[in-house]
């Protein structure tokens, strides 16, 4: 799938030359990092040692190879993208002088490298949109203009029509037979989109027509014209993968969509930059926002049902250079509660909650944590588990995401004038037993949190800080004052959400030494633990993770904590008292264990966990928590 000019009869340069062609290097300099590049024990880019030598930096690397895309080989440019090492890349050029195929097919078969990422390398080099091929949103007037063989012959399908041509995909849209067959078939003007061979195939199975004309795809329910229909497979395929957030990302040449799921935003497909006016408008309408309003950003909400299940999908539109881009937020009233047993504290930690956090009828309790950490989870999983007929529990959320029997719960209403500060006014004068604030924002709801505490109230709440001493820190800045604090203040969680290892791809490795040390393992200490990883399957859209697991940091507050308060001492103070004082295993620490027990990944603890303190020795993390 590489151009004709990675061909043997013409070597395009690599990117140390184009870089001394477009001046960001020297030729002395290029040389002296190819010889120790040349050198190195353990293979890295030759930009990687440029950066290094102080020779360029990363953001000229990068517009280079913008601007020299289609000329740099595929090879560098798959490193580049770090998709394959230097050494990948040598294997796969023996194998491919011997087998005499093309540089991508033997990479792919060898399992270096994944049919999407090779297929993401070139949509990137060509400017060319990765489009999934799916029949509910193929145009079925251009399926019947031919025949599954001949689509089939030409490794193409066509999606639709615009003012602008016909959006045909292609397995390798630089495959000149392919091309010129597209050109018969719907004249010259072609706008060549981007699939992997197995999804292309799939979808020609699909068809079920064989060497007939393609009557099968009458059966296909929606048109890529219809934009009803390509705005419910964009919503529906998120559903059905349990994706949190749809983003609609107008760019310059496309439209991208991505889902975020386990955290992470994945391509999900692109979309022909001639749709976008017309399914921006459609999601507005069915948000009920202002369609003729595109100077302004806008938040609204659609009522979504979905096999007689109801979806509450939040849309924020923001204006960019390139239209609206729009986030999707997907709330499904039918998810159920986590029990707090499954939200994956370790057997100590949730012992220590229920009895000294849960059970107590009075009190302040946060759950601390930045957006996306799972703060809502563990405090629906709480007051679940507080919800007793004894016990009257009412809420003010923004907004209600479960909806639990036997609690009063209020949706916060901006619109209708039913605001966050008149709802805590009210909320005091229901007489509830627990009260639960969906965040404290301000100085305002946290002292409603400390005056209901004080009277007696039991009270949760999340706060978005980043450990747990951060929380009470955060308190003392919105200048509530400190015996107030010392006095109602029961506990505080932090917590973070870090993606499980794929189980159909899981395999062992050996960490270097460096990775071991920059998350604070002892490399003596973790010798004979066994350390995995995910290699990339379909299962779990080639990331090495599938489902998310809490990791958690809990404090309760006793007497040396409330008097360290009480001194108004420094975080670096109170996080040393916390660590002699109450047991407390932090996020670090927490994290670590289930690195060892083959849960997560060295990596995801790298990219997640904030690094307060080091961790202490194995034992004394385990004497801590299990």
């Amino acid at each position: 799938m590489e151009t004709p000019a990675e061909s043997n009869a013409s070597i395009p340069p690599d990117i140390g030359e184009l870089l001394l062609q477009d001046g960001v290097v020297t030729r002395e300099e290029l040389e002296r990092a190819r010889r120790v590049h040349a050198r190195l024990e353990v293979k890295s880019r030759l930009t990687e040692v440029l950066v290094r030598l102080g020779y360029t930096a990363e953001s000229q690397i990068r517009d280079t190879m913008k601007k020299y895309k289609r000329d740099l080989r595929l090879g560098d440019f798959l490193i580049e993208m770090r998709f394959i090492t230097d050494v990948q890349l040598e294997k796969a050029l023996k194998r491919q002088q011997q087998e005499k195929k093309r540089l991508g097919t033997v990479l792919v078969e060898s399992g270096v490298l994944s049919e999407i990422n090779l297929c993401r390398a070139l949509a990137e080099r060509l400017d060319c949109p990765i489009i999934e091929p799916d029949l509910r949103i193929l145009d079925k007037t251009l399926l019947k203009q031919t025949s599954v063989k001949f689509l089939r012959m030409n490794n193409m399908i066509p999606f639709s029509r615009s003012n602008d041509g016909v959006v045909v995909i292609f397995s390798d849209p630089l495959d000149q037979n392919s091309l010129a067959a597209a050109n018969q078939l719907y004249g010259p003007s072609i706008l060549p989109a981007i699939t992997t061979q197995t999804d292309l195939i799939k979808s020609l199975d699909g068809l079920d027509g064989g060497d007939s004309q393609v009557e099968s795809a009458t059966r296909v329910e929606t048109d890529s014209n219809d934009i009803i229909g390509i705005v419910d497979y964009i919503i529906q395929s998120a559903i059905d993968t349990d994706v949190s957030d749809i983003h609609i990302e107008p760019m310059a040449r496309k439209i991208r969509i991505r889902y975020r799921k386990d955290g992470v935003l994945i391509p999900k497909t692109d979309l022909p930059k001639g749709i976008q006016d017309h399914l921006l408008s459609r999601i507005k309408i069915m948000a009920g926002a202002d369609i003729a309003d595109k100077r302004h950003h806008q938040d609204a909400k659609i009522d979504y049902v979905y096999y007689n299940d109801r979806y509450d999908i939040r849309m924020s539109s923001y204006v960019t250079l390139f239209g609206e881009n729009i986030v999707l937020r997907i709330l499904s009233q039918k998810t159920g509660l986590k029990s707090l047993r499954e939200l994956g504290m370790a057997p100590k930690m949730l012992s220590k909650y229920i009895q000294d956090v849960l059970e107590p009828t009075t009190g302040v309790v946060i759950m601390t944590g930045p957006t996306g950490s799972g703060k809502t989870t563990t405090l629906y999983s709480s007051i679940a588990h507080c919800n007793e007929i004894s016990v009257k529990i009412i809420t003010a959320e923004d907004p209600v995401e479960y909806v639990i029997d036997g609690i009063i719960q209020c949706s916060i209403n901006e619109q209708i004038g039913r605001t966050y500060e008149d709802t805590l006014r009210s909320i005091v004068r229901q007489d509830p037993d627990i009260i639960v604030l969906g965040e404290i924002r301000d100085r305002m709801s946290a002292e409603v949190a400390i005056t209901a505490a004080l009277t007696g109230h039991k009270v949760f709440s999340t706060f978005h800080t980043e450990d747990s001493i951060g929380g009470i820190i955060r308190l003392i800045d919105m200048d509530i004052e400190t015996f107030l604090i010392s006095s109602t203040v029961l506990s505080i969680l932090a917590q973070r959400l870090l993606r499980r290892i794929c189980p159909f791809c899981k395999e062992s490795y050996k960490p270097n030494p460096l990775d071991l040390s920059r998350v604070g393992f002892n490399v003596e200490e973790v010798r004979h633990h066994e350390f995995y990883r995910g290699s990339g399957c379909e299962h779990c859209h080639y990331t090495g993770y599938k489902g998310r697991i809490g990791i958690y940091e809990l404090l309760v507050m006793n007497e040396q904590v409330r008097n360290a308060v009480l001194e108004k001492a420094t975080s670096y103070q109170i996080r040393a008292v916390t660590l002699a004082e109450t047991g407390l295993a932090t996020l670090l620490e927490d994290a670590l264990l289930k690195v060892l027990k083959g849960v997560t990944t060295i990596e995801e603890v790298r990219r997640q966990v904030p690094y307060t303190a080091k961790p202490r020795s194995i034992e004394v993390i385990q004497s801590l928590t299990e």
